[in-house]
């Protein structure tokens, strides 16, 4: 008598243990086929030369002598790469092994399990099993410091066969994305962030996964830029809480934590009313609060905003602007006359800030150092620069008249009076027309610098 064989070619997802696929027995006489009850396999995965153990359900049919159980394993793209391993047997089970071949590559593969008796009853069941050798990270040193509305990245990358796949493990942020692919860790970190941490997963189907982490990235909280005035030998320094710390003359107008307030956002900035007798602080969300003196002349803190307020500043009038980092910019009050805005514009990098020109218009300016200028003269910018660490604020010279001499990246043209100075996280400075250079916290170990003004 021959034996008869019967292969059925499905893709199924891996699991540890094959699970029951059917239960009961079949007719007697049913030459149709039906689903192979308790059908356990050994392994799912493994590398070429693994010896697979398959066990089901194999009974024959009463009065029959004996049961055929046969397995095959197939490739899923090559039906060329088959091999077959049978065994007959009379118990309700019955088990038999099957070894892959030494020489076959990397791959999915469809394990096909029959059982034939000599009265014409047939079933079958499939799975699948990847031959392969299992995930090893080969590069996983991601940063563990980032900095709030900067990108975080890093690039992942691990060996196996077949190729890996990444993905992030369960408790990352939310802002987090990892390139399932190419292993591209990426995210900007919000605004009031002070810790994340994160795992990263390997995976191609040849058991263990490998995990890289957990990593927890610690986030410094930056102090916001101080407030001053020429006419005040003095400054504040504001927190993301909304305390505000004065020094020299400067005057206690209050704070938030003065008067038992929490924002709903952090504090991201603080600007000085023109005779200095008051400031504003600015949260993430547009928020504004007024102290001494000030006037409010409005806020977006009511508004949907495509990106978060990084910045403020006051007009020598009283008004101020408020500055996104997508880099729109949101005019409020006297002498916050609208010149233009970055918003809407696709940008290398996120805006960090802008400076009021004494003679009018202003300045926008990116974490690369790019600047925008509305209203107001360009004196350059860090472009022909490779940066250390990212721009994260500048200030506009005070001096109206004087021509600048020295030469800027992106400019072109004759020089107009003026200037300004850029400020890195690490204490560098970059100053531009007749801003003068008179040193920086650069080389000095220092990466939480977030902010300068003009004494």
């Amino acid at each position: 008598m021959a034996l008869r064989r019967k292969m059925v070619l499905v893709t199924a997802a891996v699991v540890a243990v094959f699970a029951l696929m059917g239960t009961g027995a079949w007719a007697n006489g049913s030459s149709t086929g039906h689903v192979l009850p308790g059908f356990l396999m050994t392994a799912t995965s493994g590398p070429p030369g693994t010896t697979v153990g398959v066990t089901s359900a194999c009974a024959p049919a009463p009065g029959a002598p004996a049961a055929v159980f046969m397995v095959s394993i197939i490739s899923t793209t090559d039906s060329t790469l088959d091999v077959v391993n049978s065994t007959v047997g009379s118990g309700s089970s019955i088990t038999t092994d099957v070894t892959i071949p030494s020489n076959w590559p990397a791959g999915s593969y469809t394990v096909s399990a029959s059982c034939d008796d000599y009265y014409n009853q047939f079933a079958y069941a499939t799975q699948t099993f990847i031959v392969g050798t299992p995930p090893t990270f080969t590069a996983a040193s991601p940063p563990t410091s980032g900095a709030t509305a900067h990108v975080y990245s890093y690039t992942f990358a691990a060996g196996g066969a077949p190729a890996p796949t990444f993905a992030l493990a369960a408790g990352a942020p939310s802002w987090l994305t990892i390139d399932a692919a190419t292993g591209g860790l990426t995210g900007t970190v919000p605004s009031g962030t002070s810790t994340f941490s994160y795992s990263v997963v390997a995976s191609n189907g040849v058991q263990p996964d490998a995990t890289a982490g957990p990593f927890s990235v610690t986030v410094p909280q930056p102090v916001t830029p101080a407030a001053t005035c020429a006419s005040t030998p003095g400054y504040w320094i504001a927190e993301a809480n909304g305390q505000v710390t004065p020094f020299g003359s400067a005057g206690n107008y209050g704070s938030l934590v003065s008067l038992g307030v929490t924002p709903a956002k952090p504090i991201v900035g603080i600007a000085a009313t023109p005779d200095c007798r008051g400031y504003w602080l600015v949260a993430t969300d547009g928020g504004l609060f007024a102290f001494g003196d000030a006037a409010f002349y409005g806020s977006m803190g009511t508004t949907h905003l495509n990106s978060p307020v990084v910045g403020m500043t006051a007009t020598p009038r009283g008004g101020y602007f408020e500055v996104a980092s997508d880099g729109g910019l949101f005019a409020f009050g006297p002498g916050a006359d609208f010149a233009g805005s970055m918003g809407g514009q696709p940008l290398a990098k996120p805006v960090v800030g802008m400076a009021i020109n004494p003679t009018g218009g202003y300045y926008e300016v990116a974490s690369d150092g790019g600047v925008f200028a509305f209203g107001a003269p360009f004196h350059g910018s860090t472009g022909c620069l490779s940066l250390a660490m990212p721009i994260l604020a500048m200030t506009a010279s005070p001096d109206t008249t004087s021509v600048g001499t020295g030469t800027a990246c992106g400019f072109t043209g004759t020089q107009a009076p003026g200037g300004y100075l850029f400020v890195a996280s690490d204490g560098g400075v970059f100053s531009f027309g007749n801003s003068v250079f008179n040193g920086s916290l650069a080389g000095k170990g220092i990466t939480d610098v977030v902010g300068l003004t003009n004494s």
